[in-house]
């Protein structure tokens, strides 16, 4: 199990700058992978 302070400073982390751009970065990975195998698979 994770450490659930560990959920406080993911939260912390996801307030600031960096990291938005971060979860942006990750949205903008998992959609570019999503629209890759929906590519892929035709």
């Amino acid at each position: 199990m994770l450490d659930p302070r560990l959920y406080d400073v993911l939260a912390e982390a996801l307030a600031t700058r960096a990291g938005r751009w971060f979860k942006g970065l990750l949205v903008g990975l998992v959609l570019g992978a999503l629209l890759a195998g929906v590519y892929l698979s035709y």
